[in-house]
């Protein structure tokens, strides 16, 4: 991949970057099926919510792109514990799936924790398995979770230097903001994590030498430029 040198105030374009690592990857996957290797990723989706369904059909249409074979498994949304267990119970036997994701949330009588933890670690995609949670707090980790390795994905690709940074992270959750922590940490930056609880946001921001923020469509949080350090724009 070609790395590129950012200037202050230069838009990070993210389709760029994303374009670059699926070269990347479809060259991967073409080496894999020159050894008799079909890479092969297997979803998971209890209901029918539209958001999520639109979320593992983007998923679909991103692995066909680069070669990735997909397994589509739709459960009805009275799905049982037992019965979402033994779906993952066999995915994880199945030699011919590599990966498994399921898509959260789940409806309310199915465990997440439970369901997470069923999936093999080596097949878990999204890193959110107990043991790859602990393998990313200890710098070891075989897989993590897609936002944050896209956001670090594009520090690279930027040459954007995160030792010694103030970085401010305002997201707390287990997919974005808790592995996001370590892998910032692991690149020595200094990181603060803020939330919806944080009292003095505005200051601690405007100390961030970078700000990343994941809070969705949340109308009691705004990032306005008096809360941002003037160099930065």
């Amino acid at each position: 991949m070609q790395y590129h040198t950012i200037m202050v105030g230069q838009k990070i374009d993210g389709i760029e970057v994303s374009n670059a690592v699926k070269d990347i990857l479809k060259n991967a996957v073409e080496k894999l099926n020159s050894e008799n290797i079909v890479p092969c990723l297997a979803t998971v989706l209890v209901g029918d919510d539209p958001a999520s369904a639109t979320y593992v059909k983007n998923k679909h249409n991103a692995c066909e792109k680069i070669g990735i074979k997909t397994k589509d498994h739709r459960l009805p949304i009275d799905t049982t514990q037992n019965e979402l267990d033994k779906i993952i119970g066999d995915l994880n036997n199945d030699k011919e799936v590599h990966g498994i994701l399921v898509q959260l949330p789940l409806p309310k009588q199915l465990n997440e924790f439970k369901t997470i933890s069923r999936i093999s670690p080596i097949k878990d995609v999204d890193g959110l398995t107990p043991q790859n949670v602990g393998l990313l707090a200890m710098g070891k980790s075989i897989f993590r979770p897609c936002t944050p390795s896209g956001i670090m994905e594009m520090f690279y690709y930027y040459k954007i230097d995160l030792e010694g940074k103030n970085i401010v992270m305002i997201n707390r959750s287990n997919l974005v903001g808790k592995p996001l922590y370590h892998l910032l940490l692991q690149n020595n930056a200094t990181v603060i994590t803020c939330h919806s609880k944080t009292k003095n946001l505005n200051e601690y921001c405007k100390n961030a030498d970078i700000i990343i923020t994941a809070v969705g469509n949340r109308a009691k949080f705004k990032l306005t430029s008096d809360m941002i350090k003037k160099m930065l724009w």
